[in-house]
């Protein structure tokens, strides 16, 4: 028999914030692509810098962006790792979003 995963509050509340604010969303969208540096989201959703940085950094710790570091600078990405079991069915929905707009 085999056992769901069960997500604790904390977990919920973090994932759900993430999702919770309008420019958030635009980041997502903008990192459906592939690894992206800050400028390259922020170029892409015309919102500025630091609050990409800022946004970025929620989406981090919500589990719904990765980020990597290369050299002095990081890239980010969506988490798309299986694991991520809150994550994937909007990813999925994501996807239809984009390429029905």
């Amino acid at each position: 028999m085999r056992r769901k995963k069960v997500v604790n509050r904390a977990t919920l509340a973090r994932f759900f914030r993430g999702l919770s604010n309008q420019k958030r969303i635009r980041i997502i969208g903008a990192m459906l692509t592939g690894w992206l540096k800050i400028g390259d989201i922020a170029d892409h959703t015309d919102l500025p810098y630091k609050t990409v940085e800022r946004h970025l950094k929620i989406l981090v710790s919500a589990g719904i962006a990765k980020q990597t570091r290369k050299g002095k600078f990081f890239d980010f990405k969506l988490n798309t790792d299986p694991k991520n079991s809150l994550f994937k069915p909007l990813i999925k929905t994501l996807l239809i979003i984009k390429d029905h707009a």
